[in-house]
């Protein structure tokens, strides 16, 4: 089936739709919208929030003849819910497809929800309150006007450099942080970002809209090489005791983890120039502070802790009993 680009420049209730079964309604521009389809062309229906996925938004765009380069979901909330319409569908798209008549029907959903797409032609991304030019909270926009927060849920090392490369820096020691590290203002609206780290810029993520941020704090990144100091303190020598770890030399606070296992010992005796042949894990002495990085997963042959995976900083979902601990001896 043809596609067939959209004419409306305001996108409105009466907005544009094709003849093939799929139409925006109430969005912002030629390129955004609450999606409606029909199976018959006289009947329209929604798409059930849990049953789209990116490939599927592709799909969507590609019918519209909208750029598909940069896909991004949204829940009701962004384009409404529209009137009540016969039916609600599923469609299962493997992203190939050039119409949702291609794709999996499996089933109805029976929901009130629907959802929204956006199939703007480019991504652009910028940082504020950093402290320098190549550091802040992560702001987006699909339009080059109206600027969004990533939210930091899920957030990561893969999105952190994903982001820094898009933004011309090195992607290799780029950090990042959550609970608004960088600050935020909070007047407007968030969305979510899920790279796997290869992506060449941020426009090929998956973005997805307000309905992924479970908690309304922005995500950060730093894309320097920034001074990393690392410790190990209360041992009974220098070669072993639990680690810390600070990030301006002054301000110093625990590694987390759920079941650390010789191979982040490995790597932290490695970066603090121990022989990581020696390696072994041991049960730090507990203390109260900060937990400065959560969900440490190495493979064993990393150089720096910081190349493992982690969360991003500052986000802790772990208490101090599972510290880290390691002797170098």
């Amino acid at each position: 089936m043809d596609g067939y680009t959209c004419a409306s420049e305001d996108n409105s209730e009466n907005g544009c739709e094709t003849d093939f079964g799929i139409r925006l309604r109430n969005g912002t521009n030629n390129h955004n919208g609450r999606v409606e389809v029909s199976v018959d062309g006289v009947n329209w229906g929604k798409i059930c929030v849990s049953a789209l996925s990116k490939q599927a938004a592709k799909v969507i765009c590609k019918m519209l003849g909208l750029p598909t380069n940069v896909t991004t979901l949204f829940s009701s909330s962004r384009y409404g819910i529209g009137p009540s319409l016969y039916t609600t569908y599923a469609f299962e798209c493997s992203g190939w497809e050039q119409s949702l008549a291609q794709c999996d029907i499996p089933h109805d959903c029976y929901r009130s929800d629907s959802i929204g797409v956006d199939c703007s032609p480019s991504l652009d991304v910028r940082l504020v309150n950093g402290t320098n030019a190549y550091s802040g909270s992560v702001e987006v926009s699909l339009d080059g006007s109206y600027w969004e927060g990533i939210c930091d849920y899920n957030f990561g090392m893969n999105e952190a450099r994903v982001i820094c490369k898009t933004l011309g820096y090195a992607s290799h020691t780029a950090l990042a942080y959550g609970n608004s590290y960088f600050g935020y203002s909070g007047t407007t609206s968030m969305l979510a970002l899920n790279c796997n780290g290869t992506e060449s810029n941020i426009g090929e993520c998956h973005l997805h809209g307000e309905g992924s941020c479970w908690h309304k704090t922005v995500a950060g990144v730093w894309c320097s090489a920034i001074p990393v100091s690392a410790r190990l303190v209360n041992g009974s020598t220098p070669h072993d005791g639990r680690l810390e770890m600070s990030l301006d030399s002054s301000t110093w606070g625990t590694v987390c983890t759920n079941g650390y296992s010789i191979r982040e010992a490995r790597v932290i005796c490695r970066m603090l120039g121990f022989p990581s042949s020696n390696a072994k894990i041991i049960n730090p002495t507990q203390v109260k502070g900060s937990i400065i990085l959560n969900d440490v997963r190495c493979r064993g042959d990393e150089v720096h802790i910081l190349d493992c995976q982690h969360d991003a900083i500052q986000i802790n979902n772990c208490k101090h009993n599972m510290n880290i601990g390691v002797s170098c001896s």
